[in-house]
């Protein structure tokens, strides 16, 4: 009974290790990056700088940190006991499988491929566009011409929805996307340049237009207004227009 309590509370003491190390895991921003957790069960992915946790490695295989893949646990390319306990050692290279398709995994005794995600093969690693759902909150993450997961924009700091912008490849808020796509981006092609008023109605910002095209929007502190006589923010006691208080111009 006392051996049992022993490895017990030894059992629980080296999974609060873990789960500690893996807390600490941070990503680095701008970089595309795959770190594997302190178990080898699994890894997580970093896509805008924020940590992703995915999916768990199959039954009896484990992350190799040299390979980036699951491998079959106690195969020749499980560096786990090595990356854990720091021993070091020069580990086999994985053969090159060349491209994933749709029914491909990277190494035997994986599980099957989802065949119902977005593909990624001629994509970099990282985000990419999603092909089927264009315009719409969704992109895909690629790893090796492999789809890893099918992500969705977070909300702005505002709580409005952003969407996927194809060309610039990430999330951006509503006055980014075209109106033709669903958007709110302001029109400036017969503008000339200077500030506007929100053309939607909203007092708090305003949008800049250079050259035709616009550049962006300009939130007011709270408690100011969009003044077009000023052009810029001011309180809205002192703001002439629609948005202000004043009565005169």
């Amino acid at each position: 009974m006392i051996g049992y309590t022993t490895a017990l509370f030894a059992l629980i003491a080296a999974t609060l290790v873990i789960a500690g190390h893996d807390e600490l895991v941070q990503c680095t921003p701008g970089i595309f990056q795959i770190i594997g957790k302190a178990d080898c069960t699994g890894f997580f992915m970093c896509v805008f700088g924020k940590k992703v946790e995915m999916p768990p490695c199959p039954q009896r295989s484990v992350f190799s940190s040299s390979a980036n893949v699951c491998v079959p646990k106690g195969s020749m390319y499980d560096d786990c006991k090595k990356t854990t306990e720091g021993s070091g050692g020069h580990m086999p290279v994985l053969p090159d499988l060349g491209q994933y398709r749709s029914n491909q995994c990277p190494v035997a005794h994986c599980r099957p491929c989802r065949v119902d995600l977005p593909s990624c093969v001629g994509k970099p690693d990282g985000i990419n566009v999603h092909p089927v759902k264009l315009w719409s909150p969704f992109y895909a993450v690629c790893y090796k011409e492999r789809t890893i997961k099918e992500e969705r924009c977070q909300a702005d700091e505002n709580g409005r929805t952003q969407l996927f912008h194809p060309d610039r490849n990430e999330c951006v808020s509503l006055d980014m996307i075209p109106r033709e796509h669903g958007g709110m981006m302001p029109e400036c092609g017969t503008k000339v340049d200077g500030f506007y008023q929100d053309e939607f109605g909203r007092c708090d910002r305003y949008v800049r237009c250079q050259g035709g095209k616009y550049i962006g929007t300009v939130k007011c502190a709270v408690g100011e207004v969009f003044d077009g006589t000023k052009e810029g923010c001011v309180p809205q006691e002192k703001a002439c227009g629609h948005c202000g208080r004043l009565d005169h111009w």
